[in-house]
């Protein structure tokens, strides 16, 4: 039986019953869980400069309703330092609860980026492509930083510090004057309901802005990997044009939001609470005249007023936050629901070893079917070639050989063994492959060579591997050799270089089957020659199977095998034997010996 490979015990498959689970919040409670005693005294700190903010206060009041009145200048001078110092000591010991809760947060915001990437990395391919690179990029890097270094660096620990500030505010005006502190209580319940009411329609603002973002940098990324393309058809009056739309709508959308969460963490505190104030001021002065409250408690009172507020706002902004940064959960759990590759329990699984053999495997990405009904046999040690018109099924043979997908229906099999019986890193390890388009890193030309494989180590194989690809004489004329970093998508080499490339990085991989689509496509006719000597080389003893248009390449094949236009086997043979036959391989033999 076969089981779902993930990186963590909680990742996966996040569907149970129809609904999807909460993935990131439980990897969120994790992190935390795990620094509980960080977060513990982060608290702790926050109640020490609580508890000396809320003292000030009490200092006024005895200031003015106990040293003044008695004149007592030594007792004057004592609560006027406490005044000072207070403040100044509260701010010394903020500095060390910043630091922790700094640290809490990028914590948080490494254990979701930790659990995402392996999982994307294990994630099956029609998931992947189905979402753009750099929607996968903003929901794995901003998003993870929204949850960590602004929610709860920003929102959530604050929170802690707002609630104990607020609780204990509360209590002192109670104690300092009841009737006083009922009337400055009735701003809470109001200003809770109209920040509730418009959170929802926040959050719906919030949602469309960020997926506007998102369509900004997928159009900038396109534009500038293009560039060529727009400047060879003179596009840049298209883009332009899409840029200035693009411009409009998000000026609309953020004229819209930046004003509602204004209005959410301003208007419910400071209109409500000013009317508050203003009715206590008058309550209070009354009460002075009548001699039921005293200047010093009055004082006191006011001072605590715009503590408790000031709070208040630090409260309902976390409650904002916490119903905006739901998006930010949602979009991370929804990488969370990525279905995963299908791995075999056993490691590493049955020894492979032998024919590659395919028996009606049919197969399809939605739209028609990419193979029909396809059997055919590799032989082991045999050199096979595919050929075949452009969406032939071609390429999805090898995708199949590795597993990057799974067929509809068939078996392939290697040595009599079905391929599912192999773990997918001892199948993967049985190929070498070279595919096309070409991927190249932007690294060095010795690491794209030895890649996965260390550079450190292995220089000397690199140079040699890179004699056989006919590629040495090329990196000796970069300005740092093999240390030449070679840009994104190796720009700094030629379409034929690149290949060449590609073709280096196998000669470091003993693997036993050789999986080559268009080995020799972007090659000079002379550098043809060379790398078609090396593969010759390279192949003995080994299967090798190459996909190609150029025949050269397959012309010393021990079978080729053509594929229709539909995904089915039509003709199967060795290369000098299909000449002769009438057929699409025939047909491009000729048509490229006319060309040539």
């Amino acid at each position: 039986m076969a089981k779902t490979v993930g990186p963590g015990p909680h990742r996966g498959d996040v569907r149970r019953n129809g609904a999807r689970r909460r993935v990131a919040w439980a990897i969120f409670r994790q992190a935390f869980w795990s620094m509980r005693w960080i977060v513990a005294a982060a608290i702790a700190i926050m109640l020490v400069v609580s508890g000396i903010n809320a003292v000030q206060p009490l200092l006024y009041r005895l200031l003015f309703d106990t040293a003044v009145p008695e004149a007592d200048y030594g007792l004057i001078a004592a609560v006027v330092a406490g005044i000072v110092v207070a403040p100044i000591a509260a701010i010394g010991i903020t500095y060390a609860s910043q630091y922790l809760q700094t640290l809490i947060a990028y914590r948080v915001s490494a254990g979701l980026r930790e659990a995402v990437l392996p999982h994307l990395l294990r994630a099956r391919m029609g998931f992947l492509e189905s979402r753009t690179p750099v929607d996968l990029m903003f929901r794995i890097t901003r998003e993870t930083g929204r949850i960590g270094e602004r929610y709860v660096n920003e929102e959530l620990l604050p929170f802690v510090q707002h609630a104990i500030t607020l609780t204990l505010t509360v209590v002192l005006m109670v104690v300092v004057d009841a009737r006083l502190a009922a009337a400055a209580l009735i701003a809470l319940p109001i200003t809770y309901l109209i920040t509730a009411r418009l959170t929802g329609r926040s959050r719906v603002l919030d949602k469309l802005l960020r997926r506007h973002t998102v369509r900004g940098e997928q159009f900038l990324t396109e534009t500038f990997r293009g560039i060529g393309t727009v400047r060879m058809l003179g596009g840049e009056a298209v883009h332009e044009a899409q840029w200035r739309g693009w411009l409009r709508r998000f000026l609309h959308l953020r004229t819209r939001s930046i004003p509602l969460h204004s209005m959410l963490l301003t208007f419910p505190t400071d209109v409500v609470s000013n009317v508050v104030i203003g009715g206590m001021l008058a309550y209070g002065a009354v009460r002075i005249i009548d001699g039921t409250l005293t200047l010093g408690a009055m004082i006191a009172f006011m001072a605590y007023v715009p503590r408790a507020y000031g709070a208040l706002r630090g409260v309902l902004q976390t409650y904002v936050g916490t119903h905006t940064i739901r998006n930010s959960f949602e979009r991370l759990d929804d990488l969370f629901a990525a279905p995963l590759e299908v791995d075999s329990p056993t490691a590493p699984g049955p020894e492979l070893g032998g024919d590659i053999a395919f028996r009606d495997v049919t197969f399809s990405y939605g739209e028609g079917q990419a193979l029909r009904g396809f059997t055919a046999t590799f032989p082991a040690g045999h050199f096979i070639g595919l050929v075949g018109p452009s969406g032939g099924g071609k390429t999805t043979i090898f995708e199949l050989m590795l597993r990057m997908r799974e067929p509809d229906s068939g078996t392939i099999t290697i040595g009599g063994t079905d391929i599912r019986e192999a773990s997918l890193a001892s199948l993967r390890g049985h190929f070498a492959v070279v595919s096309q388009p070409i991927f190249l890193w932007n690294r060095s030309v010795a690491y794209n060579i030895c890649y996965p494989l260390p550079v450190l180590g292995n220089e000397a194989a690199a140079v040699h591997a890179s004699k056989r690809a006919g590629l040495h004489g090329v990196v000796q004329g970069l300005r740092r050799s093999y240390d030449t970093v070679l840009g994104e998508d190796g720009h700094t080499l030629s379409g034929g270089e690149r290949q060449r490339v590609a073709l280096a990085r196998l000669f470091m991989r003993p693997a036993p089957v050789l999986l080559i689509d268009e080995g020799t496509g972007a090659i000079d006719s002379v550098t043809e020659q060379i790398v078609l000597r090396s593969l010759r080389e390279l192949s003995r003893g080994r299967t090798t199977i190459v996909i190609a248009h150029r025949l050269a390449t397959v012309m010393e094949a021990d079978t080729v095998l053509v594929l229709d236009g539909e995904g089915r086997l039509s003709q199967e043979g060795p290369p000098r034997e299909l000449i002769k036959r009438e057929g699409f391989f025939r047909d491009l033999f000729e048509t490229q010996r006319l060309t040539e």
